[in-house]
């Protein structure tokens, strides 16, 4: 009975027809369907390509100094200690139009920036007393100032333009800007592959620099400007940790992708500086969080808010020897000045920057 039922069944199946296994490149396509769509965050480059960017910043400071003076003056000692107190807080109100003109691997090497507006209002006490007060915001003499900037081989080509600088002024404010960084901050946040939401990335080594010196105030660049300090000048810092930065989503808005990008991070620093008979040394700990909404389609920040702090603790030593003076008495005028000291410091930052576009670049820079 048995043997009858399967030989029954064999001509079924043998007239079934076979399955066709898949090939490897359908397994492939159908693995990669399954894997969640990934964003490449780029910044635009190109002729006139660029933003206009209004910022709000806040910056509280609070400095504690403490000083040790050895006056040795004809063979006389003279001592003498204080201790100081400063605290600074300023509103900064600006409004910039930022043209990066050209770029080599990721790197701007041509920039023109306008500042349009630029209002301050400070406030500034020693010892619990105001030594600077504005009942108003100040516009900068900088303001009106077109800048246009090339990378040279050692420091920045700078022309400044416009404004209401006189001549000295012009060519003070010209000097300071031959060390500034080309690349705008936001470039420091993005990822450099593309990523998927929920992703993270790290920010650390150069980028970290820049980014901790953008965020506190400061827009030169830390390796360019090292190396034009004077040879006589011994200068060592040494930075560890890390930001992590992670698309926490992609929104539309206006017919457009949004990339979200949170970063936050405790970084720290010890560094030390020697130069003509002084030393000082430092340890710093830094916070830092902040959000990016960054347009994939226009290739730009659209809107920044961060907060930085930093605390700082320094000690200084030195010793010097003036030199003798001329005439009767100049034995007298000999002396060697020594000092000792430590200061402690705070800094917080906070600012919101808004973006808007020049123009749209001619393809679209962040598509995925």
């Amino acid at each position: 009975m048995f043997h009858g039922i399967r030989n029954a069944s064999l001509p079924l199946l043998l007239l079934a027809p076979a399955a066709a296994a898949p090939s490897r490149q359908e397994a492939q396509d159908a693995e990669k369907a399954k894997e969640p769509p990934r964003f490449a965050l780029r910044l635009g480059y190109g002729k006139d390509f660029g933003w206009t960017s209004t910022t709000k910043s806040v910056r509280e400071q609070e400095a504690h100094l403490k000083q040790k003076f050895e006056f040795v003056v004809g063979g006389e000692t003279q001592k003498h200690e204080n201790e100081v107190d400063f605290s600074e807080h300023e509103d900064l109100d600006s409004r910039v139009k930022m043209e990066f003109l050209d770029a080599e691997k990721g790197e701007v090497r041509r920039a023109r920036y306008t500042l349009e507006e630029q209002r301050t209002k400070r406030r500034r006490e020693r010892d619990g007393e105001v030594v600077e007060k504005d009942d108003a915001p100040k516009s900068a003499e900088i303001e009106g100032c077109e800048i246009a900037f090339r990378w040279g081989e050692e420091d920045n080509e700078v022309e400044v333009k416009g404004g209401s600088l006189e001549k000295d002024e012009r060519e003070g404010f010209t000097e300071s800007l031959k060390h500034r960084d080309l690349n705008p901050f936001v470039a420091y946040l993005l990822p450099k592959d593309p990523v998927a939401v929920g992703e993270t990335w790290t920010l650390e080594g150069r980028a970290l620099r820049q980014i901790l010196n953008h965020a506190l105030g400061d827009s030169e660049d830390e390796e360019r400007a090292r190396k034009a300090l004077p040879k006589d000048v011994r200068y060592q810092a040494d930075l560890s940790g890390e930001l992590r930065a992670k698309l926490e989503e992609v929104l539309e808005k206006d017919g457009r992708k949004v990339a979200v990008v949170s970063i936050a991070g405790k970084p720290k620093e010890e560094g030390s500086t020697e130069s003509d008979g002084t030393e000082s040394s430092w340890k710093a700990t830094y916070e830092v969080s902040g959000t990016l909404r960054f347009s994939l389609d226009l290739g730009i920040p659209e809107e920044v808010e961060f907060s930085a702090s930093a605390k700082k603790s320094e000690t200084h030593t030195g010793e010097q020897e003036a030199e003798a003076g001329e005439g009767e008495g100049a034995a007298e005028a000999d002396r060697t000045f020594s000092f000792s000291g430590s200061s402690t410091l705070t800094l917080k930052r906070e600012f919101r920057t808004v973006s808007v576009p020049l123009r749209e670049p001619e393809a679209d820079a962040g598509k995925k």
